[in-house]
């Protein structure tokens, strides 16, 4: 609940993407002015990297060993005052094979917060006083359907990252530029392999050619029984309407795919059904997490298929993730995974054709299109065409969902779901 309250927070209030939301408030004890954290590489191209604080609170003084104590000039300020109600409203006509599973003959869904985080506060260090000296809280409420989190002060629920180039004798550099990435300097001889020793063949970060290479790769679904494939459809379905329990998913499916043993504590902050969904998830693709080793169905290219999938999902924004949710209750994967195989170079295609059938609901229309948005691609449609382009600097996202819908297409094809 705490960590879906500041995903949300900084949804509202941060576009640009310069904050990392705190995910528990064990870790908001950690989160000091001058914190280290450690930066996790990512195994896909479109992968955010992840930061993890220390067991103890280990602060940038604590790994200097030739100067004096830090003493950063630290600038406090009001940030915002935050209060704010919001709702998406999900809708459209669908036939009498949806009927059984809403229950009425117009689908709609509805998610709806409530956030209430007062009057919040900013602390920032002096960089160039920091660098010569070297060589966001208070209390809210979060409401969600009928449960309340009350967060007490001070808490904090955000932070920034500076990231650090260490060089060979021991000197590091801020990295202030975007371009400049941070990490440890390497020696000439010396080569960049991302290697892994569980189920994911080695790979660069950004050769995985998605757009060819996304066919071959989820073919092995088609390998699952049609009850088992039917199955792990309808529970990832489940646990799209929380994006908590999607990035759990996706971190256990990580270590597991990367040689470690992950084990249940990932899932402590899961509560039932969301955790039994997981578990059953992980043993639909061949591995028993309670013993923390694969079964004897597993199959190596059928984990890194899924670790695909799921990374994908983790990145999508959680609106994205309920709203591409309702297109698969609407049935409309079929429709939306043909639209980038018929559409031509200019964006366009013609509202005529059969594939797009149906698109063309207006109400349906709509909760596509709002999908799109959500992934940073413009959809629109007249009375002759239907035309589809990229944001601006659009990033992964477009890929993102690209990826999702060629995952969860390739679990039902061929199947009368």
């Amino acid at each position: 609940m705490f960590a879906k309250a500041t995903k949300n927070f900084l949804r509202d209030i941060d576009a640009g993407g310069e904050l990392i939301s705190v995910s528990s408030l064990n870790d908001s004890d950690k989160t000091q002015l001058l914190s280290v954290v450690a930066k996790k590489r990512r195994f896909w191209c479109w992968q955010k990297p992840k930061y993890f604080f220390s067991s103890c609170a280990c602060l940038l003084g604590d790994v200097l060993t030739e100067e004096g104590p830090v003493k950063p000039v630290v600038v406090e300020s009001e940030f915002v005052k935050y209060e704010d109600k919001y709702s998406d409203t999900i809708q459209g006509n669908v036939d009498a094979e949806f009927v059984a599973i809403q229950g009425n003959v117009g689908g709609s869904e509805k998610v709806e917060s409530q956030f209430s985080f007062g009057t919040l506060r900013k602390q920032e260090v002096d960089m160039q006083h920091l660098m010569k000296d070297v060589q966001v809280t208070e209390s809210g409420n979060v409401k969600d359907e009928n449960t309340v989190l009350e967060i007490p002060p001070p808490t904090a629920i955000a932070y920034s990252v500076v990231e650090l180039y260490v060089k060979h004798d021991g000197h590091f550099e801020f990295c202030l530029l975007s371009e400049k990435q941070g990490g440890f300097e390497k020696k000439l001889s010396e080569r960049s392999i991302c290697t892994s020793s569980g189920f994911c063949d080695s790979r660069s970060l950004c050769d995985f050619d998605v757009v060819d290479g996304l066919r071959d790769r989820f073919a092995v679904f088609q390998e699952l029984p049609e009850s088992q494939r039917e199955e792990l459809y309808n529970l990832l379905c489940e646990v799209l309407d929380d994006g908590q329990t999607v990035a759990q998913l996706q971190t256990v499916v990580e270590e597991i795919c990367l040689g470690s043993k992950p084990g249940l504590p990932f899932l402590s902050e899961l509560k039932s059904p969301q955790k039994e969904h997981v578990q059953k998830i992980l043993s639909l693709v061949g591995y028993d997490l309670h013993n923390q080793k694969p079964t004897q169905q597993c199959k190596k290219h059928l984990m890194a298929a899924f670790h695909v999938l799921t990374s994908a999902l983790d990145e999508m924004p959680d609106t994205a993730l309920t709203i591409f949710g309702a297109c698969c209750k609407l049935h409309l994967l079929p429709a939306l995974c043909a639209l980038p195989n018929i559409t031509s170079d200019e964006g366009l295609c013609s509202r005529t054709e059969p594939l797009l059938s149906d698109l063309i609901d207006q109400g349906t229309f709509q909760i596509v299109q709002r999908l799109f948005s959500l992934c940073n691609m413009k959809l629109e449609m007249n009375e002759k065409v239907m035309c589809a382009i990229t944001f601006k600097d659009p990033g992964f996202l477009p890929l993102v969902l690209y990826i999702a819908l060629s995952g969860f297409h390739a679990l039902i094809k061929n199947l009368r779901i």
